[in-house]
């Protein structure tokens, strides 16, 4: 038996809605719109929700109409292909040595997306090449807080500070390298070669190929961040639609289609 949580049943409260108000809107012939009448009361039924019921409507109706929630969920989506795009193009540049071009599609990349951690640690590489410790630092230390758990971040901020003659720091970041990848030997071999020859201790400028995802970040919206393209887009949530709706023998799959 499949459990559904609070924001399964918002999302299946509004859909049904759109669906009861499509279905009286006169935009579907008469046929369709007798069989949705019959999906909507079996997919009620399904999901133990009723869309006449004023308490559920308070506790499951969305802030907003769902169309515009999902128009709004996939512009945002755009915009994080659009930063991932800037940071491959960036990482390009870095790989042929514009170090500048690198910057400025690493900025560009975080101008649409400020809470990716890979973003400024990938800046922060670029800002190296060009022994510009300082900034590199600033964009370490944003990478590190926006996402505690960056390993890498941590091993890159601990080269800077070696750059900036801050060993006791370096020390310090190597060590939280460690204890976040406790089996990286190439953090441990670096913290080693601190007081043994620092210039070995990791000659690390090379930029991260996929992006960080910072452990616990939630997003904001109703519901507490609820991504609704990606509930939309879950096989499982939608095959229990699905199931439901054929077995009606209506036309709901061919109306989840119609353009919003």
């Amino acid at each position: 038996m499949t459990t559904l949580t609070a924001a399964d049943k918002a999302v299946t409260f509004s859909y049904l809605k759109y669906l009861n108000e499509l279905r009286a809107s006169g935009r579907l012939s008469e046929e369709s719109a007798e069989g949705l009448e019959v999906a909507i009361d079996l997919l009620q039924t399904t999901f133990e929700i009723d869309i006449d019921d004023k308490s559920q409507a308070e506790r499951y109706e969305l802030k907003e109409p769902l169309e515009e929630i999902i128009k709004k969920s996939f512009s945002e989506r755009s915009i994080q292909q659009s930063a991932e795009a800037y940071k491959s193009e960036g990482n390009m540049k870095l790989d042929a040595g514009d170090y500048n071009g690198a910057i400025e599609l690493y900025t560009k990349a975080i101008e649409l997306n400020n809470s990716n951690a890979a973003f400024f640690a990938n800046r922060a590489a670029a800002y190296m090449y060009l022994q510009d410790y300082v900034k590199a630092k600033e964009d370490c230390m944003t990478a590190v807080e926006k996402n505690p758990q960056y390993s890498r971040a941590f091993h890159r901020l601990g080269r800077i500070c070696l750059q900036l003659n801050e060993k006791e720091d370096a020390q310090k970041y190597y060590q939280k390298a460690i204890d976040i990848d406790p089996s990286n030997e190439k953090y441990k071999a670096d913290l080693q070669a601190i007081d043994e020859d620092p210039s070995k201790a990791g000659a690390d400028t090379v930029p991260d190929a996929s992006t960080e995802q910072q452990p616990g970040a939630a997003a904001g919206g109703p519901f507490g961040g609820l991504n609704i393209a990606g509930l939309l887009s879950n096989p499982n949530f939608m095959n229990m639609v699905w199931c439901a709706s054929i077995s009606s023998r209506c036309l709901v799959f061919d109306v989840c289609r119609l353009p919003l």
